[in-house]
């Protein structure tokens, strides 16, 4: 059979490679279809992605307990449990809403993108980078 192969958006395969590594991840098909039913835009990505990094530390994602399939995580909304979106919305103040602010926030804190970085794969790591710095 030659079936074509499924292409994934560059935010959903980089939330997907960012997503607790060493777990089950569950289908790919089905994490992008919830991906999309949500609409998940550049700044939602970089959102999730900084929640995500958040929760790797918390106790039971640390041990990797209790951490669910790719879709249900989006389908259930996991990203906007509460603890995690006071300590997210401390760090994004605005800044990521435009490329200026993207790189002005990039420069302030030292991470430079790197050759070939999309823009929302550099939102995303100056989210993670200033969720690790804000505990």
């Amino acid at each position: 059979m030659n079936l074509p192969k499924q292409q994934y958006t560059a935010t959903f395969e980089f939330f997907w490679k960012n997503y607790f590594e060493g777990v089950q991840k569950g289908s790919k098909i089905e994490g992008f279809q919830e991906w999309l039913k949500l609409g998940i835009n550049d700044y939602d990505a970089g959102f999730i992605n900084g929640v995500i990094a958040r929760q790797k530390k918390e106790a039971g994602w640390r041990d990797r307990i209790g951490i669910p399939h790719v879709c249900r995580y989006l389908k259930k909304r996991r990203f906007d449990d509460e603890p995690i979106i006071e300590a997210v919305e401390k760090v994004n103040t605005g800044w990521q809403k435009t490329d200026a602010g993207i790189m002005a926030k990039g420069k302030e804190i030292g991470l430079q993108p790197a050759t070939g970085w999309t823009m929302q794969r550099y939102l995303s790591e100056i989210t993670i980078k200033l969720n690790k710095g804000a505990q």
